[in-house]
């Protein structure tokens, strides 16, 4: 019954949608179609392939689209272009969803909310215990926001650039009395030892990097047995997460916060609460068939 009242609210609405970023990938594309198929939505889900945010705007403003999913390089420059934001955009510092309401355009981050509900899915509760940020690229941002938020008070961040991180540092530190530490290579030994939660957050193991067979710095000397090790590369079998399988690590795969932060982009997009069970699962096996491929 709950299936077709979805059906009939949506049906009447003739909705486009779309990744905006350079050379955007087909794995949202996959998921939110598979979404709208399973909803019975009058709706599509397109990739605009585009550097510029102020044209990929214009077509939110237009009306050719009613709402977008952000990627590089538009998550922290999209937010001069917006007229809402929420508030966790601002203190992520960046948006990855932005949805254009009877002309107003609002601003979310999914991302976080896509971390948070794959570390339920692996039963992760420690968030007292230090958390070590390897990278503080991609959606590290995101990570450090929720790990904040549920009161970790150590942060251990390594990053080839230390002054990335103390950039990082400076502008989470204000909302927060967490303790702050950018270690270097002669100091990751110890945060990998104080550490129970390990990020990668560098690019090292996605599919379309020469670099793909690579380890993350200080992971294959360091990762122990005490480690939950999320890896937030869209690849469910990078040689990180083998790596810490075989040391009997607790593991999550960037898939998994791939798959939740697209679910609750469906949501947003279309003010639905919750989505059937039917629909996630339509989700789930779109995402595993592209990633397939």
């Amino acid at each position: 019954m709950r299936r077709s009242r979805l059906t009939f609210m949506t049906n009447t609405l003739n909705n486009k949608f779309a990744l905006i970023g350079k050379n955007p990938t087909t794995l949202s594309l996959a998921m939110h179609n598979a979404a709208y198929s399973a909803l019975g939505l009058c709706a599509s889900y397109e990739t605009v392939n585009t550097e510029d945010s102020s044209y990929a705007i214009s077509l939110l403003r237009d009306g050719i689209y009613k709402g977008f999913s952000v990627t590089i390089p538009h998550k922290e420059v999209i937010f001069s272009y917006l007229d809402s934001i929420d508030k966790s955009c601002l203190l992520i510092g960046s948006t990855n969803t932005v949805v254009s309401d009877k002309g107003i355009l609002r601003g979310y981050n999914t991302d976080y909310i896509g971390v948070d509900l794959a570390l339920q899915d692996a039963n992760y509760a420690k968030w007292s215990e230090p958390t070590l940020f390897l990278g503080t690229g991609g959606a590290s941002r995101a990570a450090i926001y929720l790990a904040l938020k549920n009161g970790t008070k150590e942060l251990y961040l390594y990053n080839r650039s230390p002054e990335r991180a103390h950039r990082v540092v400076n502008d989470f530190r204000e909302f927060s009395d967490t303790s702050f530490l950018v270690v270097d290579d002669s100091q990751l030994e110890s945060a990998f030892q104080k550490a129970i939660l390990v990020f990668n957050c560098t690019p090292i193991g996605a599919y379309n990097l020469t670099d793909k067979d690579s380890l993350p710095p200080g992971t294959e000397e360091f990762v122990r047995d005490q480690h939950v090790i999320f890896d937030m590369v869209t690849n469910p079998n990078t040689p990180l997460i083998s790596l810490a399988k075989a040391r009997n690590c607790i593991t999550i795969s960037g898939d998994r916060m791939l798959l939740y932060q697209a679910i609750e982009q469906v949501k947003i997009f279309h003010g639905i609460t919750e989505l059937p069970g039917h629909v996630i699962s339509a989700m789930e096996k779109a995402l595993y068939l592209e990633l397939a491929k």
